[in-house]
């Protein structure tokens, strides 16, 4: 698509260093239980699910450390331990839905807070996950993206000109983020921060 500027988009490493430490307490105190207070099979069953669980959280944080999604005018592309691109004509469904804790805060101000996180690219209690699925795969990134809200608006490009499927849920999401996925909607400024430079690592 001719509209669409070349980017590189990544998620903030600041992120990744709190969540690596997260994962290196709960590694630590499965090794810590495995070594010194396993007297049992309960409590090694317990440990060493706790090691595993927290060292798996590790690895997909890395993952998420050296992923980068490059957008240009031919299409959408995801590196991490693999590469895969769609073209934007291959794109058939886009899915971007809204994951967040319940509040119990009256119904008026919770709508008021959930419009102020979807018009933002990082939620404070919740995130945005985007989906872009087509014939040879799809590929799917969280509000957490640096670049999240261009991604977002490549999509409502790609509805006007090949038309792919959209639920309402999806279609409702871009509106709050202020995108008409049927009409025109302002191109977000590809300088601010959290866009890198096409080539930039």
């Amino acid at each position: 698509m001719e509209t669409v500027t070349p980017q590189t988009l990544r998620y903030p490493l600041f992120d990744i260093i709190w969540d690596y430490l997260k994962a290196l307490t709960g590694v630590l105190i499965g090794i810590t239980g495995l070594f010194y207070g396993a007297e049992n099979l309960f409590s090694q069953i317990l440990f060493g699910s706790i090691f595993l669980l927290f060292g798996f959280y590790g690895i997909q944080n890395y993952k998420q450390q050296i992923t980068r999604i490059l957008i240009d005018q031919e299409g959408v592309e995801i590196r991490a331990f693999s590469r895969h691109k769609l073209r934007w004509n291959d794109i058939e469904e886009i899915d971007l839905r809204y994951y967040g804790r319940p509040s119990k805060k009256t119904e008026a101000t919770a709508e008021t807070e959930r419009e102020k996180h979807l018009s933002s690219s990082r939620k404070e209690k919740g995130i945005l996950r985007l989906v872009l699925k087509g014939k040879n795969g799809k590929i799917s990134c969280d509000s957490g993206l640096y670049g999240f809200r261009y991604l977002v608006w490549c999509s409502t490009q790609i509805v006007k000109h090949h038309k792919p499927l959209l639920d309402p849920h999806t279609v409702g999401n871009m509106l709050d983020m202020g995108f008409d996925p049927e009409g025109q909607s302002r191109k977000p400024d590809t300088l601010e921060s959290g866009f890198l430079k096409p080539g930039q690592k």
